[in-house]
């Protein structure tokens, strides 16, 4: 392949990737506006504190069983 064409694959890459990226950004930006805040926050509490858990040195099952509260 001729260096044009390698780059214009890398381009075309690099503006796939950055379309593919502000696509999910919109989608989530009207998910939140739908309303779905709370579920959002309550989703990232979760995992914050399943991380925690998790750094304090409890297997992957024991956390997810203190997480649950079960």
């Amino acid at each position: 392949m001729s260096n044009d064409m390698i780059s214009f694959l890398i381009i075309l890459g690099t503006l796939t990737s950055a379309w593919i990226a502000v696509m999910a950004f919109i989608s989530m930006i009207e998910f939140l506006i739908d309303g779905n805040v709370h579920r959002v926050v309550r989703g990232v509490k979760l995992l914050l504190r399943y991380s925690l858990i998790r750094l304090g040195g409890v297997d992957g099952k024991e956390a997810h069983r203190i997480l649950l509260g079960k």
